[in-house]
């Protein structure tokens, strides 16, 4: 054969490096026919190039080693000693000793001893998605199979141990035309768990893999902790896809409810639809007929949109049917978010927040804290369109708010349930105009501005159709379109700026508002004379008294379908200005105080539009007796754009706000860096004097100040103090001033006091002047374990949030000073016990005044390496759920879960 010829002329073999390799290797190169140069045929065209045997290879084998490499030509063999490597086309084998069969195209791999006599060198096998370690492996290059020993090999996340392998390769010589390739193997031992000594697995007496495809295994039994367990599965398999797929979602959460059954949690089904688009069904079964329907879908567009949609439906069937205590519980929720990228368009965007809860679906389906404390659910779609280079936009808006309207006694539980009210905007339509200038001319400037170019103009025009009802109240479409209420807004505003004796600045202005309803309210008083009597009989039937309620004289109303508008205006001016002051010292970490004050004083008009001129009110008498007292109702059956202001308004306004800050230097600061602190953010004072009213003009005087302490407080406090004197006997203010009667110039009427912190590790490192590491390096020297302990306190604080709030209020009530306190402490975030142990906090708060925890939920977890154990509990409701399972991976449904749901006895454990 010409491969023996060229084994017997060494000189012949063409030598070459592996690139990066550094050690010289061989080439078997195809057996090539002998062409006979003496004996042409004149006839026959010459030969154009080197043929080759039917029996070789269709490719070059490379082979290297490390130590020795040994050709026995007689048995047509090559061995390699030490690191040795063989390669054909994609397939690599490495192995501490090597024989290549050059006959038989067969190579043989097992370890070798190295000098200290320890063998080394496990055979492993590598041909495309194939990865093989083993005490022993064949390879057939022409048939692209082979036989392995004591297996191991990485699927995915699948570590899989196997006694015997036989490996088939795709476009062998025995089967040209398979695709795949796939091994066959006995005795398998599959896990998720990498370590040495596996804590868990499923044995199984047969298999077939398809790399990269899927595991299929037979009769298979699991093992935990090398014990063989009860479990057992006839068939499985074990999707190894990359990326994303679809496939059967799995229960992780199994639940025995003696009102509800045995039950299986969050068992679906994902759709991986394209690279763009997924879709995720899931539910809830119960044996005793409940049952929940989950569906979500993302979708993702580069630099144009993404967002995710979901649709969840819960049936409780509470007892059984025909009992007392049988019920039905249905709830369901809408959820849908879009965003869209900022680069997709540049003068029309589109966003939604969708969030509508129908009976209870967040409560009612979790148990976790924010779904069971949120009670306001609000959803938002908006569409907005500008103009480049023009001041005005338009805005398209849909709007929903559910909010709890009561409380209500179940019939059948006995529990107290809240009613959610509904409230529905769509649509909403805005004509926004930005500030303009129209008397300004465009070739102007700062010196030759004249005061009439200063006058600034906006409008804003709005459309506003909206309807609400109670989820408690069945309703059809025309009950809906026959509750809509709609209106048109229109707002104007004109205003200017002057600088005026340099240091002022003057401000006039002019708001003009004007809405359009079509629907109002007409009352007429009816002097008829109404007698409800009440009749009590005796047991024996007869009459013991009667007792008559007369009503003099009843409203009628008619709602009145018709355009009207309601047209309101006010004018007025501000002056203001700013007063800075400095204090400075020369020795001491303080080095300046600067003293800020900002005064203010103003005058504002607007009419009486109580005044019959204006048909916004309507005094109406309500008893026939006393004709001259009437009570002032509203003519506009709901203005929810805006009622008019009652009573004439030409106040002087005035007041101050102070800012104090603080130039200061750290004490061991070297640079003596001077930093600029603020000590009272806004302290303001204010009231007002109303020349219109007719008693009671000076308005009380509020003090507000807010602050920031350390960093982390954040204080707010106020108080309010009136002018007037109060009547002890009726607890009513007076027309006289409190300076006349008791010397006083005000008399105090409440105070509140807020201190509220949210606190974290970063928080505090700021406190002290430390900077927060971004990133805690990894332990590497004799100090490890002390490194080790302070990342995990670093972490600790990290993922904790604490908040306090302090809250004083104190009011004048029934002639008595009266002090109410509000003290709240909360916790959430998560907890690192040790590196094994946390606790995750969904919410933990405790209230001083109520002397009461607001609502615990708390979740205790263990890592057990390839395993995970955890206890969730919310004593509010009496709930919990334990649970002992495997990693999230491809054998994650081992489980042992056990859940307690809220609607079991309290007492049933």
């Amino acid at each position: 054969m010409c491969l023996l010829i060229v084994l017997c002329c060494p000189l012949l073999l063409h030598a070459q490096k592996w690139a990066g390799s550094g050690v010289e290797q061989d080439t078997i190169k195809p057996r090539a026919a002998l062409v006979d140069t003496l004996g042409l045929d004149s006839i026959q065209a010459a030969p154009t190039g080197i043929g080759y045997s039917s029996d070789s290879l269709d490719a070059p084998v490379y082979y290297t080693a490390r130590d020795t490499i040994v050709y026995d030509i007689q048995a047509k063999r090559i061995y390699l000693y030490g690191a040795a490597e063989v390669k054909y086309k994609k397939m690599e084998l490495r192995a501490g000793y090597i024989v290549f069969d050059m006959e038989l195209d067969l190579a043989t791999a097992e370890p070798y001893p190295d000098s200290s006599g320890r063998m080394a060198g496990i055979p492993n096998f590598v041909e495309g998605e194939q990865n093989f370690e083993s005490q022993k492996m064949q390879y057939n290059f022409r048939t692209r199979r082979g036989k392995i020993f004591e297996a191991k090999s990485k699927e995915g996340d699948l570590y899989v141990t196997m006694n015997s392998v036989k490996f088939f390769g795709k476009g062998g010589e025995a089967a040209p035309s398979q695709t795949d390739d796939y091994t066959f193997s006995d005795n398998a031992f599959i896990t998720t768990c990498d370590h040495p000594e596996p804590h868990f697995g499923i044995r199984s007496i047969k298999q077939k893999v398809v790399p990269n495809k899927v595991v299929v295994v037979g009769p298979s039994n699991l093992v935990i902790a090398d014990v063989p367990t009860p479990v057992w599965l006839p068939f499985g398999f074990f999707p190894l896809k990359k990326g994303q797929r679809s496939g059967v979602v799995f229960p992780r959460d199994l639940e025995q409810s003696n009102d509800l059954g045995f039950g299986f949690r969050n068992v679906g089904y994902y759709w991986g639809i394209n690279d763009r688009i997924d879709a995720t069904l899931v539910g809830d079964i119960y044996t005793r007929g409940s049952y929940g329907i989950r569906a979500s879908g993302r979708y993702a567009t580069r630099y144009k949109y993404s967002g995710d949609l979901g649709i969840g439906f819960t049936l409780r069937k509470i007892d059984e049917e025909g009992l007392p205590d049988y019920r039905r519980e249905q709830s369901y929720a809408i959820n849908w978010t879009h965003r869209q990228d900022p680069k997709a368009h540049p003068t029309r965007t589109f966003s939604a927040n969708v969030n509508i809860n129908a009976n209870n679906f967040q409560s009612n389906t979790f148990n976790d804290a924010q779904s069971v404390l949120t009670n306001t659910f609000q959803s938002n779609i908006t569409l907005s369109k500008r103009w480049p280079g023009k001041p005005y936009s338009v805005t398209l808006n849909a709007g929903h708010s559910q909010s709890i309207s009561g409380y209500k006694t179940s019939t059948t539980s006995g529990r107290s349930e809240p009613i959610y009210r509904h409230s529905f905007t769509a649509p909403t339509v805005n004509f926004n105009l930005q500030q303009i200038y129209p008397l300004k001319r465009k070739t102007a400037t700062a010196d030759t501005e004249r005061f009439y170019e200063k006058i600034a103009f906006s409008y804003t025009g709005r459309f506003e159709n909206r309807w609400s009802f109670l989820d408690t109240t069945q309703h059809v479409l025309s009950d809906l379109l026959g509750d809509t209420e709609y209106a048109f807004s229109h707002d104007l505003n004109l205003n200017a700026s002057y600088n005026v004796l340099k240091y002022f600045k003057l401000t006039p202005y002019i708001n003009y508002d004007e809405r359009w309803y079509f629907e109002t309210t007409r009352r007429e008083f009816n002097p008829t004379l109404f007698i409800d009597s009440d009749t009590t009989f005796a047991s024996d039937g007869s009459i013991t008294s009667i007792t008559s309620d007369t009503t003099f004289g009843v409203i009628d109303v008619r709602n009145e379908n018709g355009f009207k508008a309601l047209r309101t205006f006010q004018t007025g001016v501000n002056l203001n200005t700013n007063i800075y002051g400095m204090l400075q010292f020369k020795r001491g970490p303080l080095r300046a105080i600067r003293h800020t004050i900002r005064p203010r004083i103003g005058f504002n008009y607007s009419p009486n539009y109580t005044d019959p001129f204006w048909d916004y009110y309507e005094n109406i008498q309500t008893d026939s007796r006393f004709p001259t007292e009437t009570e002032r109702f509203d003519v506009f059956t709901n203005p929810f754009l805006g009622r008019a202001p009652i009573g004439e308004q030409r106040l002087i306004t005035f007041g101050f706000t102070n800012v104090f800050d603080a130039k200061v230097t750290a004490p061991r600061d070297s640079t003596k860096e001077i930093k600029k602190i603020k000590l009272i953010n806004s302290l303001s004072v204010n009231s007002n004097y109303n020349f219109a009213a007719d008693s009671l003009k000076l308005a009380p005087v509020s003090i507000n100040g807010n602050t920031r302490l350390l960093k982390m407080f954040n204080v707010t406090f106020g108080a309010d103090f009136d002018p007037y004197y109060i009547d002890p006997v009726t607890n009513t203010r007076v027309d006289r001033f409190l300076r006349n009667e008791t010397g006083r110039f005000l008399r105090f009427t409440g105070a509140f006091f807020s201190v509220s912190s949210s606190i974290n590790s970063r928080t505090i490192n700021e406190i002290f002047g430390k900077k927060s590491p971004t990133a805690a390096p990894a332990p590497t020297n004799r100090n490890s374990s002390q490194q080790g302990n302070q990342n995990q306190q670093k972490q600790f604080l990290d993922n904790i949030r604490a908040s306090y709030v302090f809250r004083v209020n104190r009011t004048y009530q029934n002639g008595r000073d009266t002090l109410i306190k509000i003290q709240t402490l909360g916790f959430s975030g998560s907890v690192n016990l040790t590196q094994n142990w946390g606790i995750v906090v969904g919410n933990f708060g405790y209230n001083f005044s109520n002397r009461t925890f607001t609502y615990p939920d708390v979740r205790f977890y263990r890592n057990l390496h390839c395993w995970e154990m955890g206890l969730s509990w919310q004593p509010t409701r009496q709930v919990y759920s334990f649970y002992l399972r495997v990693k999230p991976s491809s054998l994650d449904f081992i489980n042992v879960p056990f859940r307690r749901n809220r609607f079991d006895d309290p007492f049933d454990f």
